[in-house]
């Protein structure tokens, strides 16, 4: 499995169909409730991400964690669309993914490592860390994702007081 930074998750609402169905909004106003909708959910998804990766991603010296955030951030959303990216382009990435739990995870324990040309004893204290973690993390993206995309959609369109049918199709695909 590749680390690389990659669309795991996106959103592209058609537009013209669910303003064609809506007759008391115009177009512009659908645009406008469509991105605020994706604005919204991926504010959501970003803050659940975060807390994940801080506390599920291996740490040691914390280049991946900060990495993966780094390339999180290129998650964009506009008028048309919403894009979850996530990967990791740190050497060390791929193989720390195939690590065990047992092999990442650590409680106050002593431990070496090199960083920034230099090699060093390090205290080890990760006792969340997942094994596989990658995988794993491209999941629960995907499903806070629709989670989100879900709730924000609903509260939305109940505040418009619009019909929901239309915007069954705002669905997250891969």
């Amino acid at each position: 499995m590749s680390l690389a930074n990659k669309n795991i998750a996106s959103v592209k609402p058609k537009i013209t169909y669910i303003a064609g169905q809506l007759t008391n909004l115009t177009k512009q106003q659908v645009e406008q409730l469509i991105s605020a909708i994706l604005r919204d959910t991926l504010f959501l998804v970003k803050m659940d991400v975060r807390r994940w990766v801080e506390l599920y991603v291996p740490y040691r010296t914390g280049q991946l964690q900060q990495n993966i955030l780094d390339n999180f951030e290129s998650s964009f959303s506009d008028a048309e669309q919403l894009k979850i990216y996530l990967g990791a382009n740190v050497d060390h990435a791929r193989f720390v993914n195939k690590m065990d739990q047992s092999n990442v995870q650590h409680s106050a324990e002593i431990g070496y490592a090199y960083y920034n040309g230099y090699h060093g004893k390090i205290m080890l204290n990760d006792p969340t860390a997942q094994g596989h973690f990658f995988g794993i993390m491209v999941m629960y993206a995907r499903d806070r994702l629709r989670f989100h995309l879900s709730n924000v959609k609903s509260a939305y369109i109940g505040s418009v007081g619009v019909a929901a049918k239309p915007f069954q199709q705002m669905k997250v695909t891969t």
